[in-house]
């Protein structure tokens, strides 16, 4: 038996090795790459131990977002440690400017003068979400985004391309490193869960 927990820890390895390697070779997308994480690692790792990649897959709650602007901005730090203990995401941090829907819609004058002001966004698309809007933009080629309508103040968020472009490099990079911190668990005890109480995930 332990041969057999041995053996399928090795060939678990062995592909989320393959699949981080693709990952930086640009051969799959981030999206890609976590659902192929996701679905080899459940043999060993709870739901407990694989919900930070999860996340990424899915996208995050308003409440998530919400909390982790209010983090950012050291609004109220002590009631966002109740969703973000080890603090949100950096990589999904956005700047960026907050500008009337008129003027990011395109419908201001020339000669007419706007409010803009600095702010910033903490993005809770999911991966593939991000994929998509890339790919219609035809990567970075458009200079500029419009997110985060706010229909209490007619206002929408504003950024460059390439920052969006940026998010998903380092959406790339946390995958790798949530793969290599798999690899450590797998290589000290392949037939033991991770975190105390949790329990391997039924496969999908």
């Amino acid at each position: 038996m332990e041969h057999e927990i041995g053996k399928s820890s090795a060939l678990i390895s062995s592909c989320l090795e393959e699949t981080k390697f693709n990952l930086q070779s640009g051969d799959v997308t981030p999206s890609d790459a976590i659902i192929v994480c996701l679905r080899v690692s459940r043999m060993f790792f709870g739901d407990t131990r694989l919900a930070p990649i999860a996340r990424e897959l899915l996208g995050y709650s308003e409440s998530e977002a919400l909390a982790a602007m209010s983090y950012f901005r050291k609004v109220d730090p002590d009631d966002d440690a109740v969703l973000w203990p080890s603090g949100p995401p950096s990589h999904r941090l956005l700047k960026g400017y907050r500008v009337p829907i008129f003027v990011a819609l395109g419908q201001a004058a020339n000669q007419e003068r706007v409010a803009v002001k600095k702010d910033v966004l903490f993005c809770d698309l999911s991966a593939g979400e991000l994929e998509a809007i890339l790919e219609r933009t035809n990567g970075d080629k458009t200079p500029y985004l419009v997110m985060g309508y706010e229909d209490n103040t007619s206002t929408a968020f504003i950024l460059k391309t390439s920052d969006l472009v940026q998010l998903l490099k380092g959406l790339s990079e946390r995958v790798c490193k949530f793969i290599d911190e798999l690899l450590a668990d797998l290589s000290r005890e392949p037939n033991a869960p991770t975190c105390e109480g949790d329990r391997p995930a039924r496969a999908a």
